[in-house]
């Protein structure tokens, strides 16, 4: 049965076909992991431009943030501080609930009288279920109101870190590009003498 890199020789693919079909499979051609095996396979490669972009938005941020007033910041700690307290009972709310549901359970399992012996080992298997699945209690610390020194001295440094991240990640993805077309030139140039 064929593959899907092999069928192009049931379809009566040339050594060339064959050849750029599989290169398909090799890192090199990664971006057209998830493309059709029919999609055309590019001459070069070009950088995704998602780590170009987030970095040009932390560089804007970070531009934002020195331009900052401590009123401001005053006002941003104490907005991330409610969001924080609003989300922490959101969570504790959910909690609840779903520890309430899982208990509602086990109880209801536990009353249950199984109607064969055959059928205590599921009685006992779904306990051991509800066991593993529960969610467990765990109280994250409560949220801080930060200084809008404190808030500005966090947000830049979170902001800085994301510029960083995303330079690194551009500047692989660009090599990545460069060493793709580079090998895919190779491979066509030792083709040409092939019939």
């Amino acid at each position: 049965m064929p593959t899907e890199y092999t069928s192009i020789i049931d379809e009566g693919g040339t050594f060339k076909d064959y050849v750029m079909r599989c290169a398909r499979g090799i890192e090199y051609l990664f971006r057209m992991h998830d493309d059709s095996m029919d999609a055309k396979i590019p001459e070069e490669f070009k950088p995704e431009e998602y780590h170009k972009n987030e970095a040009e938005k932390c560089r804007t941020r970070l531009t934002e943030l020195l331009e900052t007033s401590t009123q401001d910041a005053v006002g941003e700690a104490r907005r991330e501080f409610n969001k924080s307290v609003k989300c922490m009972q959101e969570y504790r709310d959910e909690h609840a609930k779903v520890k309430f549901a899982y208990d509602s359970m086990r109880e209801q399992v536990q009353a249950w009288n199984p109607p064969t012996p055959e059928h205590e080992d599921l009685k006992t298997f779904m306990l051991s279920q509800i066991e593993t699945g529960k969610p467990l209690d765990y109280d994250y610390p409560a949220p801080v109101l930060l200084t809008g020194e404190q808030w500005l001295t966090n947000e830049t440094k979170h902001v800085a870190k994301d510029l960083t991240y995303h330079e690194a990640e551009y500047r692989k993805e660009v090599g990545r590009c460069i060493k793709a077309t580079a090998y895919l030139k190779a491979l066509r140039g030792s083709l040409e003498t092939m019939r």
